[in-house]
Parts: C-alpha cells; structure tokens; sequence
C-alpha cells in the first residue's frame, strides 16, 4: 500500500450552485462531476478529480501550513463580520490530530460575496473509498 500523503483542493462556487439533498453534480457518477467545482457529496470524491489538486503533501506540517495559507488568502478576507464557529488555530490544533489518523480534513465557509469557498485536505489512499492517487503517487 502506497505511503499516505494528502492532497489539497480548494473551491469556491457561487452559493446557488449548492443544494441540500441529491445533488447529481456533486456525485462521482454525473458526467458533469469532473469539469465542475461543485463540493462532492463524498468527501474522497475529491480524489477523482486529479486537474483541481492544488498540493500535495508528505509531512502534516506543510499540509496544516497549506490550510492556513488558504484559510487566509482565500477565505478570511470574505467572511461575514459575525464570528467564525472555530477559529484558525483550532482548526489547525484539529487537523494537525486528525491528518496522521488517515481522517479527511474539509472546511466550509458562506463568504460576504454570496460564493461557498471549500477548503480541503483529502488523505490518500484513503480509507474510505478505493479513489485512485490523483497524482498517481507522485508526492
């Protein structure tokens, strides 16, 4: 079994485009799964889509480091004014736990522009689907 690494993706769509319940798109199935942005119903769906990896890690240092940085490029400067539920450094205490546990770390955020912004880190191979590499192993 090949080393377990992670594999970033972040996404950030316009709000319409997420609904609650069976969404076809967001399913692995749907022709429209891998040209779309649209956060996956299953979280190591992640995986099929090899073209949106933004990173890919070896050591949870620089997999917690990523997160941060896309927290705050991407994520913080758009939020809402009312108080995130977990702060960032929470966030990363948790992730830096759950990575080496082979547990997927996915953040959602609603940001101020109406856009649903994903951050994620989907640990490969993972334990809960036989996705392959995106990478094909190359870390």
């Amino acid at each position: 079994m090949a080393e377990l690494h992670w594999h970033g993706f972040y996404s950030a769509v316009d709000g319409n485009t997420i609904k609650p319940g069976g969404q076809p798109e967001r399913s692995y199935g749907d022709p429209s799964f891998q040209s779309n942005e649209i956060v996956p119903n299953v979280t190591h769906h992640w995986l099929y889509r090899s073209r949106q990896v933004k990173g890919t890690f070896r050591e949870v240092s620089k997999a917690t480091e990523w997160l941060a940085q896309q927290y705050a490029q991407n994520v913080a400067p758009l939020l809402p004014r009312e108080p995130v539920v977990a702060p960032l450094d929470v966030r990363l205490d948790y992730a830096s736990k759950m990575l080496p546990a082979g547990t997927d770390v996915v953040w959602g955020f609603w940001l101020s522009t109406g856009r649903f912004a994903s951050v994620n880190m989907i640990c490969c191979p993972n334990r809960d689907g036989d996705a392959p590499c995106p990478t094909g192993g190359r870390v």
